[in-house]
């Protein structure tokens, strides 16, 4: 399993589990083959570094958060998300070397379908 990433679909991923600036805002860099970052800085000042890396044999995103107010700059907080069921990665288009059949591929798609019905009926309510 290789994973792949760009600015564009690796902001999406980001973007599902915090808030983001535009994308105009984050700088996108490829560290190596397997290990690529998006970088950005918030509204209130704190650097923002995500990774999207293999972390024991799995897919993770690590996100580190540097210069809170009142945390000591020399100690991050981490996120690190770990995706054990790699069809959505790999239907995204972020995964290389994943077989990925028909059946679960269509399962993806309806959850994401529904969430995305579900988040419209939330804003209407």
């Amino acid at each position: 399993m290789q994973i792949i990433a760009n600015k564009t679909n690796l902001y999406r991923l980001i973007a599902e589990h915090m808030f983001l600036p535009k994308s105009k805002y984050t700088t996108f860099k490829k560290i190596s083959t397997q290990n690529y970052s998006l970088e950005w800085i918030s509204e209130n000042g704190c650097d923002y570094r995500a990774c999207y890396l293999i972390d024991n044999g799995y897919p993770a995103l690590v996100i580190n958060v540097i210069g809170e107010e009142n945390d000591d700059s020399t100690n991050p907080s981490n996120l690190i998300i770990r995706w054990k069921n790699v069809v959505d990665l790999a239907v995204r288009g972020m995964l290389i070397g994943v077989r990925k059949n028909h059946q679960q591929v269509t399962q993806h798609e309806e959850q994401v379908s529904q969430s995305v019905k579900m988040r419209s009926v939330l804003e209407i309510i």
